[in-house]
């Protein structure tokens, strides 16, 4: 459970509330726990509370009932829903840094949203400078609005210090897929948003209408009833959007070299749909989830409900847990805070600073240590004994009051980490090829929850839960198929359960695959 050095999570729209609770150390998160609740309409409506008590009551209840336990977390990342925020780029002239540069943004900003400078919060990101122009991503939120939400918020006895919305969840991307300049396409139920990330900021975001639920109903026409599969190859009523996103490609500078585009949204349930607008378009299609770099509590790896409703809301998931790493984690990327300045929290996405201040307090205890022995054998045990025995009083007091305290804890709290590093340490190694194949090759109904990987053994242990007995059977028979693994140990308790199955199986990797 996280406790009091958690946070936590929360992502609203019109028709739910996703949660979530972790804890941060070194370049990871670890989930302590998530859930959802379902809105009924009217309560929210484009974003906007309509009933606050209801609402309140509503997040109150979602966070007593996450699994596998409540959240106890109160220091709060929020992301507003997209309707709320307005978000533009500006290209600034010459080379403009620090205050000048902020006092000139709202003034820009002022020709491209519906509201006056005075009655916004907003914040900015800066990319690098180039062609002699600086480029700024503004983003900005009502304050009317956004006050709503930071009463509700306040009466829950939750402290935000971080707002913004879900477009700053691809800020992960350049860390994710390795690419400087990565694009994504969302597809979403009402529309289709192209967003490309470049100098540390999101460049540009296209926006296209698109009726999902029109979509599905006009596509059951080429879906064979009896195989469940497409029966033609062109689908004509999706040629103009996919004109409108080449275009796109075209125009924008960020879009023209890309080489592939990252999927997110409601395209992680609709194959059919990327697909078809993978091959118009010929770029290949990343269905990343934006994730990775989140690790499972032991109490979550072990919760079938945890498991279950996190792979049920992905999408939702996904954006709280990438927002949560870049806020905390991304050295080069700003994430946009729309919260009012004063209430902001420097944590400058460097999660080394709490570390280090924990090293440079244990070197000022060592130091006070040393010279405490340094003077004691220096000064004349005879001359100096007075005010030796004087200096050792008050040395005690120090050391065996409050101050004394505060040092222990801190120093406990360092080894804490260092122990973190230490562990961290010992399991970063070059996972071999398979460890991907595993993920691939797991069938429908087969939902693994961690792959483990022991240098030291040679082997690779997998978790996960099987709706049946027979797709469990299916899934070691593709894992007896697979090259580059040796023995591979399943349990026979692992077929105990004919239905709703969790396993785990170890797999002893060949040496010629080991790094």
């Amino acid at each position: 459970m996280a406790g009091k050095s958690g946070y936590i999570a929360i992502y609203l729209c019109d028709s739910s509330i996703h949660a979530i609770e972790f804890d941060h150390g070194y370049k990871s998160i670890v989930l302590q726990g998530y859930g959802s609740v379902d809105l009924p309409n009217g309560i929210v409506k484009n974003g906007r509370i309509v009933e606050p008590n209801a609402l309140q009551e509503k997040i109150k209840n979602l966070l007593v009932s996450t699994v596998p336990n409540p959240i106890k977390s109160k220091e709060l990342l929020f992301v507003v829903p997209d309707d709320l925020t307005f978000t533009q780029l500006f290209n600034m002239p010459g080379k403009v840094e620090g205050e000048q540069l902020k006092e000139m943004i709202p003034e820009e900003a002022e020709k491209y949203i519906p509201f006056s400078r005075d009655d916004v919060y907003w914040d900015y990101a800066k990319g690098d400078a180039s062609d002699g122009n600086t480029t700024v991503q503004y983003s900005a939120i009502s304050k009317s609005i956004l006050e709503e939400y930071l009463n509700l918020f306040k009466n829950l006895g939750l402290k935000p210090i971080l707002v913004t919305n879900s477009h700053e969840a691809y800020k992960i991307l350049p860390t994710v897929t390795n690419k400087k300049t990565p694009a994504a396409l969302e597809l979403n139920k009402d529309n289709i948003k192209l967003l490309c990330i470049k100098d540390n900021i999101i460049n540009s975001i296209s926006t296209f209408e698109f009726n999902h639920a029109q979509f599905l109903e006009n596509i059951a026409q080429y879906i064979d009833p009896d195989k469940h599969v497409l029966t033609v190859n062109e689908l004509p009523l999706l040629d103009p959007l996919v004109d409108q996103i080449k275009l796109e490609m075209q125009n924008d500078s960020c879009l023209k070299d890309i080489k592939s585009l990252n999927i997110w949204g409601e395209a992680l349930k609709d194959t059919y749909l990327y697909k078809y607008i993978e091959a118009k378009i010929g770029l290949h299609f990343n269905v990343d989830e934006l994730w990775d770099p989140i690790s499972l509590s032991s109490d979550v790896n072990n919760s079938k409900r945890a498991i279950e409703s996190i792979n049920k809301n992905k999408i939702q998931f996904g954006i709280l847990a990438s927002i949560s790493m870049v806020f905390f984690y991304d050295q080069s990327t700003k994430c946009v805070n729309l919260l009012p300045e004063k209430e902001r929290k420097d944590f400058g996405t460097k999660a080394f600073s709490r570390l280090l201040g924990f090293v440079g307090l244990l070197i000022l205890t060592m130091n006070i240590g040393l010279i405490f022995i340094l003077s004691y054998f220096a000064l004349d045990y005879t001359f100096e004994f007075q005010k030796l025995d004087k200096e050792t009083k008050n040395f005690e007091e120090l050391i065996y009051g409050k101050r004394y305290t505060e040092l222990k804890e801190n120093i406990l709290s360092f080894n804490s980490e260092v122990n973190k590093l230490y562990t961290l340490d010992n399991s970063i190694v070059d996972l071999p090829e398979v460890y991907e194949k595993l993920i691939t090759i797991s069938p429908e109904g087969v939902s693994l929850s961690r792959l483990s990987y022991s240098k030291e053994a040679g082997n690779l242990i997998v978790n996960g839960v099987a709706d049946t007995r027979s797709t469990l059977l299916s899934y070691k028979s593709k894992l007896d198929a697979m090259d580059g693994i040796g023995e591979i140990d399943f349990p026979i308790s692992n077929l105990d359960k004919s239905n709703d199955i969790s396993f785990e199986i170890s797999i002893e990797l060949n040496p010629t695959d080991e790094t």
